[in-house]
């Protein structure tokens, strides 16, 4: 890897059956990047296949691999943005244990492989204003089933893998296979599990003093209106 260009930084061990560990994973964050690319700061995702720290260390994705994988990011949908924008703030890696190929990767998007890196996909695409898929009417809104963007947390457990990420907490029944329209816990899809868990970040309000009724700006969760129910904020605009 060198020590010239190295960032923020995540590792993952991969397992065999037998619990041993048998190769290393780590995705990082390039600061020169940083300084220079308004598109990416992703350095890559590396393996070391003897899995020491030493290496060698051998690169199987950087932001144009994973941006061909399903990205929402790919083509004119966009923006100028690539995966890895923001590696700086948001990125994490972990194997399936006792499968040492089978890889998921956050950063702004959920990715994975199972061969260990020679093929990607991206089960957990982004969604936000100016995607051609998002429109601010549901029944205009072509974006696929996904979570919520910028990806900071996973566990697996149960057979099931979780997410944590600015919108709060996902769980997928299976990520190979999410991406289809299953609402709720089903054999595929995505999961929301905030379950009204109030912890959602403000930037700036107004109140009608005369209705009580509040509108409120929030960080990536979108601009929400309240009248008197604290359990019932509804969503009046994207973002």
């Amino acid at each position: 890897l060198g020590t010239n260009d190295v960032g923020n930084a995540e590792f993952a061990w991969g397992t065999d059956a037998q619990g041993h560990k048998t190769v290393l994973y780590a995705v990082v964050e390039s600061p020169n990047k940083l300084n220079h690319s308004p598109q990416t700061v992703l350095d890559g995702v590396f393996k070391s296949p003897n899995g020491t720290l030493a290496g060698p260390w051998n690169r199987i994705a950087d932001s144009g691999a994973l941006q061909s994988s399903g990205s929402a990011f790919s083509g004119g949908a966009g923006n100028g943005y690539r995966p890895g924008v923001q590696a700086w703030y948001n990125n994490f890696i972990l194997t399936e244990p006792g499968n040492p190929e089978h890889v998921w990767v956050g950063l702004e998007e959920v990715y994975e492989t199972t061969n260990g890196g020679s093929g990607w996909t991206t089960p957990g695409k982004y969604w936000n204003f100016g995607l051609r898929c998002w429109a601010i009417s549901d029944a205009d809104n072509t974006c696929p089933p996904t979570t919520h963007p910028d990806q900071h947390s996973i566990v697996v457990h149960g057979g099931r893998v979780y997410v944590g990420n600015d919108g709060g907490v996902y769980k997928a029944a299976d990520v190979a296979t999410v991406g289809g329209t299953c609402p709720g816990d089903c054999a595929t899809g995505w999961t929301e599990l905030n379950n009204n868990l109030g912890i959602t970040q403000f930037y700036g309000g107004a109140i009608n003093n005369a209705t009580g009724v509040v509108l409120a700006g929030a960080q990536d969760n979108f601009t929400l209106r309240y009248s008197g129910n604290p359990q019932a904020w509804t969503q009046t605009f994207g973002g």
